[in-house]
C-alpha cells in the first residue's frame, strides 16, 4: 500500500463538541484507543463524558484530527480551552492523571508533531502542557536536536509501581510494613472488612465523610482543601461513578466505621487510584497503608490486574514499590523565541539559587519567597519573634463537680466537617494542630448554628502531662488529670465559652471513676473566660509565662 502523509484538522467549540458526540466519530475514537499502547482511561469517552458533564460550561472543546485518508482517525487530541483565560490544556484538566494524544504506534512522534505544527500556525504565542505523559509515550518528537525540541522542556517523574503477580512479595511487604500489634488491636475494634462498592447511590451517601477525610488531611499536609475550593469536583465524582464500570470503590471498614476508601480504576491491566482517603482517628494505625496492601493482595488473587500504579511522584510512595518506570512533565512553547525566554529566566533562576546555596543562605531565600506571599502572616509572626510576652492562669476543677454539668443542645463530637466549616485564615495551622491533636487522641466538641461557624473546645484523655500551646510548656498532671483547652469562636465568645465546657466536661468525663481533676487555662489578660471558669467552680492553679526577645524565648511556670 502507497504511503500516505497525515493531515491534521482543528475543530473547536461547537465542531468539536458535536463530534465528541457523534456516535460514528466515537466508534473511531475507541478503536484508535484499542490500537495506542500508551491510552489510558482518561483518554476515553466514558471518563471525557463525565468530565464535560461537569466542567464542559468552562471549557471549550479543542481537536486535532489526525487523518490519511478522508474520514479516517488516525491520530487524536482532545484539548480545552479556558473560557476566561483562553489558555490550552488537556481534556479532563488535572483531573486527568495521564494526559497524552492517541495514535497507532508507528506515527506516535508523527502525529504530535504535526499537531504542535498546526497549533503554532493557528496560535503562535499559545503553550501546551502534559502532566503528567504516560510511562510508554513516545518522546522523541520532543528529544534535544529534534524539530521540536528546541520548544519542549521535559522533566522527568518517577512511577512507582507495585507488583501484583507474586503473592510472595506482596505478603512480605504487607508483614514488613504492617506491625502486628496494630492488626491485634483493629481486630478487637470489630475486625478488618474490605468491601467493594457498586452501587452509585450507596457510594453517594458515603461521600460526604470520604470528602471530610480528604479535605481534612489536605488542609493540614498542602494547605488546600480540593473539594471545598472546587464544588464541581464532587459532582465530577459522583457523575463518574455512574459510569458502569467505569469506577472501583474500596472501602476499608474497621468493624461498621469506614475507615479508608480507595477509588480507582483498571486500565489494561494496571490500577490507577483517582483518590484515597482515611480517617484521621486511626491515623496511628496507617489505614492508608492497610488498604494499599490488603487491597493489592485482593486484586493478585483476582489475577484482575499485573501492575498497582502508585502515580506519579516519590516519598512514601515508594514504600510500597516493587519497581519504577519513567513519567514525564512536557512544557510545550509553540512560539520558539517563548521558550528560549522560559529558559532564560529558569537559568536565572537557577544561578541564583546555586550562589544562595554556595553562600549557605538557601533557607533564606525560601523565608523571603514565602515572605512575599503572606506578608501580613509574617509580619505577625516577626513582631512576636522580636519583642512578646505570652501568660496564661492555669485552673482547675474537681471531678466532683462535673456531675453538675449538663449537655448542651448542638454541640458534635469529632465532627471534621464542623473542623473544616470552623477553620480560620490561617487554615493550615489551624488543622495540622487539630490533625496533631487528634492523633494523640484528643476529641473535638464544635458548634455550627444555622450553616454558620460558632465554636470548637477540644478535650485530652487522663493523662500524666499536658502541652501548653501557647507557651510551649510542659505541665505535670497530679495522678487521674485530663485537660479541656483550645476553645475557638467566631462570635458571642463568653456565652458558648460556658456551653461548651459544660457539654464537653460533661460527655467526656461525668461519671468517670477515674478522674480527678479537669485542667484548663486561658490567657492572663482574657478576664471574661476567667469569670466563666471561677463561676463554673474551676480553681486557679498558677501562671505559665513565654517572654520572646529577639527569638530568645524564655519560660516560667508556676504552680500552686
Amino acid at each position: 500500500m502507497a504511503y500516505r502523509p497525515m493531515k491534521i484538522t482543528l475543530a473547536a467549540g461547537t465542531e468539536a463538541a458535536r463530534l465528541l458526540r457523534d456516535r460514528a466519530f466515537r466508534a473511531k475514537w475507541q478503536d484508535l484507543y484499542d490500537r495506542c499502547p500508551w491510552a489510558t482511561v482518561f483518554q476515553t469517552a466514558a471518563f471525557l463524558d463525565a468530565w464535560f458533564e461537569v466542567y464542559g460550561d468552562r471549557y471549550r472543546p479543542v481537536l486535532a484530527i489526525g487523518s490519511r485518508t478522508e474520514g479516517s482517525l488516525d491520530g487524536l487530541l482532545i484539548l480545552v480551552s479556558a473560557t476566561d483565560s483562553g489558555e490550552f490544556l488537556h481534556a479532563g484538566t488535572h483531573h486527568a492523571e495521564y494526559q497524552v494524544w492517541m495514535a497507532a504506534p508507528a506515527d506516535g512522534n508523527l502525529f504530535i508533531e504535526l499537531t504542535l505544527d498546526e497549533l503554532a500556525r493557528c496560535f503562535p504565542k499559545a503553550g501546551l502542557r502534559f502532566i503528567y505523559l504516560p510511562p510508554s509515550a513516545p518522546l522523541d518528537w520532543a528529544a534535544p536536536g529534534s524539530r521540536w525540541g528546541r520548544c519542549c522542556d521535559l522533566v522527568p517523574v518517577p512511577v512507582p509501581l507495585l507488583g501484583l503477580a507474586d503473592a510472595k512479595v506482596l505478603d512480605s511487604l504487607r508483614k514488613k510494613r504492617l506491625r502486628k500489634w496494630k492488626l491485634e488491636e483493629l481486630e478487637k475494634m470489630g475486625g478488618l472488612r474490605l468491601e467493594e462498592i457498586e452501587n452509585p447511590e450507596y457510594f453517594a451517601s458515603l461521600f460526604a465523610e470520604i470528602i471530610d477525610y480528604f479535605d481534612f488531611r489536605q488542609g493540614a499536609v498542602h494547605d488546600v482543601l480540593p473539594f471545598r475550593r472546587d464544588a464541581r469536583k464532587k459532582l465530577l465524582y459522583l457523575a463518574i461513578a455512574r459510569v458502569p464500570g467505569l469506577l472501583h470503590i474500596s472501602a476499608l471498614y474497621v468493624g461498621d466505621r469506614l475507615v479508608s476508601a480507595c477509588l480507582y480504576f483498571q486500565d489494561r491491566g494496571r490500577v490507577i487510584p483517582f483518590m484515597l482517603s482515611h480517617s484521621p482517628f486511626l491515623a496511628r494505625y496507617s489505614p492508608a497503608t492497610l488498604h494499599i496492601l490488603t487491597l493489592a493482595a485482593r486484586l493478585a488473587e483476582q489475577k484482575s490486574a499485573t501492575d498497582f500504579d502508585l502515580t506519579p511522584g516519590a516519598g512514601y510512595k515508594d514504600r510500597f514499590a516493587t519497581r519504577h518506570e519513567n513519567s514525564h512533565i512536557v512544557i510545550v512553547s509553540l512560539d520558539p523565541s517563548d521558550a528560549d525566554r522560559r529558559r532564560r529566566k529558569q537559568r536565572l533562576l537557577e544561578a541564583a539559587r546555586a550562589i544562595l546555596v554556595k553562600a549557605g543562605l538557601e533557607s533564606t531565600a525560601k523565608f523571603m519567597a514565602s515572605v512575599m506571599r503572606a506578608p501580613a502572616a509574617h509580619w505577625a509572626q516577626f513582631k512576636v519573634w522580636l519583642w512578646s510576652t505570652v501568660e496564661i492562669s492555669v485552673y482547675w476543677l474537681d471531678a466532683d463537680l462535673t456531675g453538675a454539668f449538663g449537655p448542651s443542645a448542638g454541640f458534635r463530637r469529632d465532627s471534621l466537617a464542623d473542623l473544616l466549616r470552623l477553620r480560620p485564615s490561617a487554615a493550615q495551622a489551624y488543622l495540622k494542630t487539630a490533625f496533631a491533636r487528634i492523633e494523640s487522641h484528643g476529641h473535638a466538641y464544635t458548634l455550627v448554628q444555622d450553616g454558620s461557624p460558632g465554636c470548637s473546645l477540644w478535650t485530652t484523655p487522663i493523662q500524666s502531662q499536658v502541652l501548653v500551646p501557647e507557651t510551649g510548656e510542659e505541665i505535670l498532671l497530679p495522678p487521674g488529670s485530663a485537660a479541656v483547652y483550645g476553645f475557638a469562636a467566631t462570635a458571642h465568645g463568653a456565652d458558648l465559652y460556658e456551653a461548651a465546657l459544660r457539654h464537653a466536661i460533661h460527655q467526656e468525663f461525668s461519671g468517670s471513676s477515674d478522674l480527678r481533676r479537669v485542667y484548663t487555662w486561658v490567657s492572663a489578660a482574657d478576664r471574661k473566660r476567667q469569670v466563666v471558669l471561677e463561676k463554673l467552680g474551676f480553681v486557679r492553679a498558677g501562671t505559665s509565662r513565654k517572654v520572646t526577645r529577639r527569638g530568645r524565648i524564655r519560660n516560667a511556670l508556676n504552680l500552686a
